[in-house]
């Protein structure tokens, strides 16, 4: 089963999905995914990995999301890569921005360690349902503890806390 997801890197939250039965190219999955992300969360910059180096998905971020893509061009694009939008990101591709793509990772690390990495289904439809249920559950959790953290900052940040041995 290939997954596809966009996070939010500051958040750690799940913003969109896609799901297959079979292995496909990322590209594949990215308009729905990052039109699904979008309809939550309109946001300045997408960081994704080498595998969604393409014309059409640079397109897409740029014009239709009114975002900035942090692609790396992948090796095959030894000069500067073709397309409009491409290069445009070769020339001023910051390494910095690109790191936030750990957080995808994260993500995924932390969804394993509390959900092992295999899926116990063996149809195919209850594979997908047992996916969607682990990432609302995960997604349920990360809203949990951002309410949480939110609601407590205040008492935290206005109080002095004495330790007595």
């Amino acid at each position: 089963m290939k997954l596809s997801v966009v996070v939010d890197t500051e958040r750690l939250m799940l913003l969109g999905f896609a799901m297959s039965r079979t292995p496909i190219h990322e590209v594949r999955h990215a308009p729905a995914v990052l039109r699904q992300a979008y309809r939550h969360v309109h946001t300045s910059v997408y960081v994704m990995d080498k595998a969604y180096d393409a014309e059409s998905i640079h397109r897409l971020i740029v014009e239709d999301l009114k975002a900035e893509a942090f692609i790396p061009a992948r090796k095959s694009s030894l000069d500067v890569p073709s397309g409009t939008y491409r290069s445009r990101v070769f020339d001023r591709f910051d390494p910095e921005q690109y790191h936030r793509r750990s957080a995808v990772e994260t993500t995924f690390s932390i969804m394993k360690r509390k959900w092992g990495g295999h899926l116990t289904a063996r149809k195919t439809r209850y594979q997908q349902k047992e996916m969607k249920l682990k990432l609302t559950v995960y997604a349920l959790e990360r809203l949990w503890t951002i309410v949480l953290l939110w609601s407590i900052r205040p008492f935290l940040q206005s109080r002095s806390f004495h330790f007595h041995p």
